[in-house]
């Protein structure tokens, strides 16, 4: 799961081709919202962000918090964005049986905080 940041990774990563069915949710304002194919047995799904003052990454980890993977032990992550969404969907990911060694994360910013 990646937030609109990590779009240009996120797509070299889909067209690499992947051994196994994974799902890449991504968050996207609807008129930026681009229908991406992946490669056989991966799904893609647009996360919108509909109300526009919400927390960056809440609508995305709110869709990663409704996912429970049946085999905990294919699932490899990756995880940018808003700190928060880092932290948490790994949390969520290692609660469900997923290695922390699978999980790349980085929370690279955090709301109400400057870059450095």
């Amino acid at each position: 799961m990646v937030s609109t940041t990590g779009s240009a990774s996120s797509f070299r990563i889909l067209s690499t081709g992947l051994p196994t069915s994974p799902t890449f949710p991504r968050r996207r304002p609807d008129p930026d919202a681009q229908e991406v194919v992946g490669p056989d047995g991966v799904e893609v799904r647009w996360i919108v962000r509909e109300d526009r003052h919400a927390r960056p990454g809440e609508a995305a980890l709110a869709e990663l918090r409704g996912f429970t993977p049946v085999r905990p032990e294919t699932i490899l992550a990756f995880l940018v964005g808003e700190q928060r969404l880092a932290a948490e969907g790994r949390r969520h990911l290692v609660a469900c049986g997923v290695a922390k060694a699978r999980i790349e994360f980085s929370g690279f910013w955090r709301v109400g905080r400057a870059a450095d």
